[in-house]
């Protein structure tokens, strides 16, 4: 990281802050690119850059709520009245699916099986399926329930109480506000990296938590697996040993 004043030539402070590792990696890959043309057209006889190797990779681990946090937040959304079964249903959706914002605000009515315990998603990869479970299923139902009681005419899952669809603004406020009552910084994109990161402590595949995540490739799920320690891969190993199960179906 850089600590220089002026970068660039600019005196604004946004301009000055500390490069991350990823940032200089692709300014690398920039001048890079910019000084190889300069070679192939003669314009430099070579590349500043060819004696200076490539910054390495950050390791990134993603942040993530502990099972307690989730619990903590449970609790205060335990009250009967609308917004709190609102609340807790989306809640519990961002967790147990790990879909984005824009994902859960595109959800429709229709858009719910309740019987399979399915969501049909429209993403940034196009439209997929992802299951929910029993406990998410009972709050979800609970919140069909009392959102039909509502004035709207429009089929968007999400509403407030007056049958006005929910914006990401709003539902950023409202996980703003439940985080402030639990003591924590919660937002939405925080609850997907809390569901795709017990997903995978739950013995979950990093193939499995790449379409739940709805990710173009597994380079850009591998973050949620930096998170992982010995303990996660001892109990994978106990259900997952190769000799351990080809012993069993050799007895079988």
């Amino acid at each position: 990281r850089t600590t220089g004043k002026e970068r660039w030539g600019s005196k604004v402070a946004g301009a000055n802050k500390h490069i991350s590792p990823t940032t200089v990696k692709r300014l690398y890959a920039c001048l890079r690119v910019l000084f190889n043309w300069s070679v192939s057209e003669g314009l430099l006889n070579a590349s500043p850059l060819a004696t200076i190797k490539p910054p390495k990779d950050a390791r990134r681990v993603v942040k993530a709520l502990t099972t307690e946090q989730v619990g903590d937040c449970l609790r205060l959304l335990n009250s009967r009245n609308f917004l709190s079964i609102r609340n807790k249903a989306m809640f519990l959706i961002l967790v147990d699916t790990a879909i984005r914002l824009g994902e859960l605000l595109s959800l429709t009515v229709d858009s719910v099986d309740l019987k399979r315990q399915v969501l049909v998603v429209n993403g940034k990869t196009g439209e997929r399926y992802v299951r929910f479970g029993n406990m998410t299923a009972k709050s979800l139902w609970k919140y069909l329930a009392i959102r039909a009681k509502l004035d709207g005419n429009h089929n968007a899952l999400w509403c407030d109480r007056y049958g006005n669809t929910l914006t990401e603004r709003g539902v950023d406020g409202i996980f703003r506000a439940l985080g402030r009552k639990a003591g924590i910084k919660l937002h939405p994109h925080l609850l997907r990296h809390t569901g795709a990161t017990l997903f995978l402590k739950n013995g979950g595949s990093p193939f499995e938590c790449q379409y739940l995540l709805g990710h173009h490739s597994l380079e850009m799920t591998k973050h949620y697996c930096q998170s992982l320690g010995f303990e996660d891969a001892y109990q994978a190993h106990v259900k997952a040993s190769p000799i351990d199960n080809l012993n069993k179906r050799i007895r079988a």
